[in-house]
């Protein structure tokens, strides 16, 4: 699944940096740190949810998080 959203990002003009972890979320989200200005194009774009979370990774500007909702 990770790799299949990575191509599709990589489609957008994304660059994208995996981060795995040990518990995969419940649900499909883009999270940022910042204004949600990105997010909200992110997660129109692929149609999911966004939130303005400090759960995000920190460093970069976006985080998706693949929950097994994922669109991919």
């Amino acid at each position: 699944m990770a790799k299949r959203a990575r191509e599709g990002l990589h489609a957008l003009g994304l660059r994208v940096l995996l981060h795995p972890i040990d518990l995969a979320p419940s649900r499909t989200e883009v999270l940022e740190n910042g204004p949600g200005l990105l997010a909200k194009a992110l997660s129109a774009e692929l149609g999911v949810p966004y939130r303005i979370s400090g759960e995000a990774v920190l460093g970069a500007d976006l985080t998706l998080r693949l929950g097994g909702d994922a669109p991919f």
